[in-house]
């Protein structure tokens, strides 16, 4: 284990540490010092995706994460960060949820859901069928007991949606009416048909 007196007085910095992730010399400058990090360290540690120097952090200090450190880690994609974050604060909330699945992220909705007890709503599901984010409607199905509604499906028919058509019909029991097919028909949307 790393100690105080194992590294040169001269050479403690915290920005240099944290730049290059050393999440062990930063807890040795933590535990045996009085220096101590600011909220734009935890936040820069956050932004480059320093979990586990973000974990430390948390941990041996009063520094927690901001809202917006975890909205940047979702839009970057930063799954072990936002693991962090989850296990360790209650920041993550319904509208949060929400948020990564009209943006359409459906790979962050997908770990989000499975690490948490947070599940999309029915709105959120209407949401993603009117933008034809088929993926993200394919995770919310597998994932979660909602269904899309029957106006759901017509209106993705309406919309020329093939691929989130083609979702609802794989994961549900939604099948097109005769009417459907004509209406798609006459409406020259080929793709549908």
């Amino acid at each position: 284990m790393l100690k105080l007196s194992m590294i040169n007085k001269k050479d403690i910095n915290f920005e240099y540490y944290l730049k290059n992730n050393n999440s062990e010399i930063v807890r040795v400058i933590i535990e045996e010092t009085d220096l101590r990090l600011m909220q734009k360290d935890l936040s820069n540690a956050i932004q480059n995706n320093h979990y586990q120097t973000v974990e430390l952090i948390i941990d041996k200090t009063d520094l927690r994460p901001m809202q917006y450190d975890l909205t940047n880690a979702i839009c970057n994609n930063h799954y072990q960060m936002v693991g962090v974050i989850i296990d360790k604060t209650d920041l993550l909330t319904q509208e949060t949820l929400s948020y990564v699945i009209f943006n359409n992220n459906y790979q962050m909705a997908e770990f989000i859901i499975d690490k948490t007890n947070l599940r999309p709503k029915q709105d959120d599901l209407t949401n993603a069928i009117k933008r034809d984010y088929y993926y993200t409607i394919g995770v919310i199905i597998d994932k979660t007991n909602l269904k899309p509604t029957q106006q759901d499906f017509i209106n993705a028919i309406n919309n020329n949606y093939a691929q989130a058509v083609s979702i609802i019909i794989d994961k549900t029991d939604f099948r097109p009416t005769q009417e459907d097919l004509i209406n798609s028909v006459n409406k020259f949307r080929y793709e549908m048909v």
